[in-house]
């Protein structure tokens, strides 16, 4: 079976005279293939969600609930994708993967992209 996952960042873009609207909309689908693999992605994320991104330290039992690209510190991302992509929390691996190329496109910014972008399938700029 194939497990597809689809998130989205920037905006539509109906809106230019607003400063906040960015000039890209990125939409970003993770392929993920068999169950095993499904099951290893959102074992990599709670995971990186109950090592990296606790809320209170002290408390053990209190960690961040969601893994999302704008909330998450690039050491955070870089730990999660030292697990194997191939491990329903995958759509929050989704949002850090459209956040990073969203960046990049947006901000020029390239840090968290170069991580991944060698798994990158498919990469297309529309015209507008």
């Amino acid at each position: 079976m194939h497990y597809l996952y689809l998130d989205e960042s920037g905006d539509l873009g109906t809106q230019f005279q607003n400063s906040g609207t960015s000039q890209y909309l990125v939409i970003t689908v993770l392929a993920i293939e068999g169950e095993v693999a499904r099951k290893s992605v959102e074992k990599a994320i709670e995971r990186t969600m109950k090592n990296k991104l606790r809320k209170n330290p002290r408390r053990r039992s209190r960690y961040a609930t969601e893994l999302k690209g704008t909330n998450t510190e690039l050491t955070d991302k870089r730990y999660f994708y030292r697990y194997d992509l191939h491990e329903s929390k995958a759509l929050q691996a989704v949002d850090l993967f459209a956040w990073g190329i969203h960046r990049k496109y947006e901000l020029r910014d390239l840090e968290w992209y170069d991580m991944f972008q060698e798994k990158l399938a498919y990469e297309m700029i529309y015209p507008p």
